[in-house]
């Protein structure tokens, strides 16, 4: 795909419409794109040396072998805060597996941007959700704000849409620009725990220890039994947990991983990393309020050993651990709005989660008359018969509430203040009753914990 990089035309730039190759020119404001060709030369050879600087076009295809260490050196020199043997490691290690789809951006045969996007699922209650994970966009710092991030974003997409993805997720330090493609901040919720000056020590016969290659099948275990009734966590495989451990070899200082052993076996295991002048939380499992506080204990005291000031994370605020760690110490919670998602085919959306909003409506014994939900322009039903909730085509002349596409994403999980979105509309009570007990603010959305 050739696409012409936008760029401010200089002081001596031609005149609107004096260049032969008008439809290239920045300066005649009518840049286009255009599939598998270039006006200065033929087809997949990218353009003429020497072509006018205003004409400068990239090309955006699949990564070739060949360019892989290219973009693990621009992935590198882009977020400069990860240490380099995590990209040098980069896809040996990838506990998921290769990405599924990874493209670059050339100009003149120099590769200056990249993204990659994964095929994943994550557990929704006794469901999972399928995913298309966008991640690692990066331009080179000379070719910023020509276009090349929006270009490789969109072919991304296209890819995504291809293979008929539900939703596409990503982490967006700045959402805005993510936006005009249809992506939806989704409120997630963190943590921040002050370290007291004498931290509390866990309890006697909880032990912490360094993860062993003994562990991972019972750890994984572990996972598996505490994640699967929650919105969010990543599905994983074992050989997830095998690149997670061998990633210890490669960035001993920078992540800890400990498994809690309680009468001499595995109940849970934590994982964090010194980031910022504090500890960060990358993922915690342990299930019951007692292990909850050994795990908020562990961390405090771990925090005060290296002198750092806060222990953080990103976390469910109904969730054991934090409900240990404010019985330790002062702890604020916070909104948090960096993860975004996108709906690529609402039919396929309704089609995965539907199931498990219905068993949520289980607490409610009565029926009611359908709904409409409006989510966009795309009309869909909500019928009650009996203890299920059933998604359908439009039903003529029944109540309609209109929501966008992130009202209804922050819906679907259970985020902090959605139901005030079922507020809108001329509904009885009953019907919103029935809507809020399908679509709760439980809370619950543990998206995946961070790569290190």
């Amino acid at each position: 795909m050739w696409i012409s990089l936008s760029r401010p035309a200089p002081n001596n730039a031609c005149k609107p419409g004096s260049c032969r190759e008008r439809r290239w020119c920045p300066a005649s404001g009518d840049a286009k794109s255009t599939q598998g060709s270039s006006p200065n030369r033929s087809p997949g050879r990218g353009p003429r040396r020497g072509a006018h600087e205003e004409n400068q076009v990239m090309n955006i295809a699949p990564l070739k072998p060949s360019d892989e260490s290219a973009a693990l050196a621009l992935m590198s020199a882009c977020f400069a805060e990860e240490p380099i043997e995590y990209f040098r490691s980069y896809h040996r290690l990838l506990p998921s597996g290769r990405p599924d789809v990874q493209l670059a951006a050339k100009v003149d045969d120099r590769l200056v941007g990249y993204i990659e996007c994964q095929w994943v699922e994550h557990y929704f209650g006794d469901r999972t959700l399928p995913v298309a994970n966008i991640g690692a966009l990066c331009t080179h710092p000379e070719f910023r704000r020509r276009g090349i991030a929006r270009g490789l974003l969109k072919a991304a997409l296209q890819r995504v849409d291809a293979d008929r993805h539900p939703l596409t997720g990503l982490h967006a330090a700045i959402p805005e620009p993510y936006r005009e493609h249809g992506f939806w901040p989704v409120p997630h919720t963190e943590f921040v725990a002050e370290v007291p000056d004498s931290p509390p020590v866990p309890d006697r016969g909880t032990l912490f220890e360094p993860v062993a290659d003994d562990d991972l099948d019972e750890l994984f275990d572990l996972y598996r039994h505490e994640n699967r009734q929650l919105l969010g966590p990543l599905v994983r495989t074992r050989r997830y947990f095998n690149g997670q451990h061998e990633w210890m070899s490669v960035l001993p200082r920078e992540v800890a991983w400990e498994t809690m052993r309680q009468i001499g076996r595995s109940v849970g295991y934590l994982r964090y990393r010194r980031e910022s002048g504090s500890l960060k939380v990358l993922e915690v499992v342990a299930s019951g309020r007692d292990r909850g506080r050994a795990v908020a204990a562990r961390l405090l005291q771990q925090a005060h050993a290296d002198g750092l000031g806060q222990v953080r994370g990103r976390v469910s605020p109904r969730a054991p651990f934090v409900r240990g760690i404010e019985q330790l110490t002062a702890v604020e919670i916070r909104r948090g709005e960096g993860l975004m998602f996108r709906i690529n085919n609402l039919d396929g959306l309704l089609a995965a989660v539907g199931p498990h909003l219905s068993l949520r409506r289980r607490t409610v014994a009565v029926t009611s008359p359908p709904v409409n939900l409006n989510v966009a322009g795309q009309v869909r039903s909500l019928s009650f018969p009996s203890a299920q909730a059933v998604f359908g085509p439009a039903v003529e002349d029944a109540p309609v509430v209109d929501l966008s596409e992130g009202e209804f994403l922050a819906l679907v999980f259970g985020c902090p203040g959605s139901a005030a979105a079922l507020q809108k509309g001329d509904l009885r009570v009953d019907s919103r009753a029935q809507l809020e007990a399908v679509f709760p603010e439980d809370g619950w959305v543990l998206w995946e914990a961070d790569h290190y």
